[in-house]
């Protein structure tokens, strides 16, 4: 054992001797928090944590994703019915976007109630709210990947709102959507913004913010105090308390929860009705209020003075005092701020719920989400497997359907007296499982009283049939 310990010590020594290690670790785990430690100072850790996280996540997923309106909602279907572990991580990324978004808004907050963005760390503030916006921009992007209804209706009307701004908006909308419409073009732009260029940009500003932060060394506590504490080992051990924990709460909403999923985008579908993420949800409420040509208002003027007054702070507020209970104005006009945003938002979904019709649509919208994921994966063909599809779907009827549909639905399932059965399981998202519940209670999927139940037959009949109709293309 000891020969074993006195290698490991020389592979220790090897290794510092050539990356100063030790001197690494010990300036990090060795800094001087006056006040002593705290559980508040746990958010900025957290957030690292949760963005290292991420990466990770994103980085799994992007082993199966791809980039293209045709396959886009297919491979994260896969991912989530399919691949080993796929609904847990995807979940983990799904749900990791919100926490983060919680932990930048606790930890901004906390930053400002402890006046830690004076006595010369105008910077750091700076970079904290570059990585705010950078965070928000992680969340509208990666909002369409996953291409479903709500990815495709909540773009649209992203980019529409963009088109409204005066001179640059048009052009802006233009190049977000590589034409005139959405299509591949504007997914790969998102793609390749959502998992390239926005981490490059966060990992330069995360390491700027880490490096001024250390700089400017630890505020600690806004009393002033002559004690201090080093980082290692108290605070070290409440970082990673806390974020074995987060971990630990996020694994159990992934594992319970499962990202959700709906239905592959369809633009046709006039009925759809889209909503923001939680945490842009305010805006869209905003613009209730400020119909037609007055858009311009909740969409670029109050966001605009709101985000200006928040990164120019260290420079508006020059009084060196960072007590709280010693600022009065501007802490109140934070809280009011944030009291405001949690108002708006309460009201959107106080709206969502007053209307019927609204209320009912958006509620078979879940349902439809819910319905999806518990539907078997199937997988889309092309090339030489599309064409076998296609001869396949050429193949005789079952005896069955000549006997009880072929009347009425045509031969070949052309239509006649009856509606149209090819093509039925992509323009009706119409699944094998639905086809067979239709066949036992018509009525009950909204078809017409002269759709008759077919509760005579027997169960090798209805999947027989049910076979048949997916397969018609």
């Amino acid at each position: 054992m000891a020969i074993k310990l006195d290698k490991l010590n020389s592979l220790v020594e090897w290794v510092n001797e050539r990356t100063g290690a030790k001197a690494i670790w010990d300036h990090l785990m060795n800094e001087a928090i006056p006040g002593g430690t705290r559980w508040v100072y746990v958010l900025g850790s957290a957030l690292l944590f949760s963005l290292t996280l991420q990466f990770f996540t994103g980085a799994l997923l992007l082993l199966y994703y791809v980039p293209a309106a045709e396959f886009a909602h297919v491979s994260v279907a896969y991912i989530q019915k399919e691949v080993m572990a796929g609904s847990f991580i995807r979940g983990l990324h799904h749900y990791g976007t919100s926490i983060i978004v919680i932990l930048a808004v606790l930890h901004m907050l906390r930053t400002f109630f402890w006046g830690s963005y004076k006595n010369k760390r105008e910077l750091v503030w700076l970079a904290g709210v570059t990585l705010f916006f950078i965070i928000l921009g992680f969340g509208f992007t990666g909002y369409l990947l996953p291409w479903d209804q709500k990815a495709y209706f909540g773009t649209a009307v992203a980019i529409n709102l963009m088109s409204a701004l005066p001179v640059i908006g048009e052009p802006m909308s233009k190049i977000a959507l590589g034409g005139d419409g959405l299509s591949t073009l504007t997914l790969s732009r998102f793609f390749v913004i959502h998992v390239a260029v926005l981490p490059a940009i966060l990992v330069i500003f995360t390491a700027g913010h880490l490096f001024l932060l250390r700089r400017a060394n630890h505020s600690g506590d806004f009393r002033e105090t002559p004690t201090s504490e080093p980082f290692f080992p108290k605070q070290f051990f409440k970082d990673s308390a806390f974020a074995f924990l987060l971990f630990g709460l996020l694994s159990s909403i992934s594992y319970f929860m499962p990202a959700p999923l709906e239905p592959e985008a369809n633009p046709a579908d006039a009925s759809y009705i889209p909503r923001p993420e939680w945490y842009f949800l305010f805006l869209f409420q905003l613009l209730k209020y400020f119909p037609g040509n007055l858009v311009l208002i909740p969409a670029v003027i109050i966001p605009g003075i709101v985000f200006t007054i928040i990164f120019l702070l260290p420079f508006l507020d020059k009084n060196p005092e960072r007590n709280p209970f010693k600022r009065p104005i501007a802490c109140v006009s934070a809280l009011v701020l944030v009291c405001s945003v949690i108002l708006i938002t309460g009201l959107a979904l106080r709206d969502d719920r007053k209307d019927p019709l609204v209320r009912k649509q958006l509620e078979k919208q879940v349902t439809d989400g819910k319905a999806f994921l518990k539907t078997p994966f199937v997988p889309k063909t092309t090339g030489k497997a599309a064409e076998t599809a296609a001869q396949a779907s050429n193949a005789p009827p079952p005896a069955i359907y000549q006997a009880k549909c072929a009347a009425c639905h045509g031969d070949k399932g052309q239509g006649q007296l009856g509606s149209k059965l090819i093509n039925l399981s992509q323009k009706e998202k119409r699944t094998r499982d639905d086809i067979i519940k239709i066949l036992e209670d018509p009525q009950s999927y909204g078809l017409a009283v002269t759709m008759p139940k077919f509760s005579d037959l027997s169960e090798k009949e209805r999947q027989e049939l049910a076979d048949w109709i997916v397969s018609l293309k």
